[in-house]
């Protein structure tokens, strides 16, 4: 199971995949739902985070692309789309 676990954070990495959790750390800065990833702690302020994964804790692993500033009441971490979520 733990060979298993590993190989699939391989294929993750190589599909450029990066591990991430989401928090809710940054709330009171109005940035509801943040993603830091693991790797580096980088903030993330994601456009486009489903409902279903806006659970503070969550771990996830992304693809992402950084974007332009967008108007938000969130001043922290860099602006970001979602392309793929597992």
């Amino acid at each position: 199971l733990l060979l298993a676990s590993c190989h699939s954070s391989e294929a993750l990495l190589q599909e450029g995949y990066v591990k991430a959790r989401v928090t809710t750390e940054y709330e009171t800065d109005g940035c509801p739902f943040m993603i830091e990833l693991v790797k580096n702690k980088q903030l993330l302020n994601p456009q486009n985070l489903s409902k279903e994964h806006q659970k503070n804790g969550l771990e996830i692993w992304i693809q992402y692309q950084t974007t332009k500033p967008y108007v938000v009441d969130c001043r922290q971490g860099i602006p970001a789309r979602i392309i793929n979520i597992r």
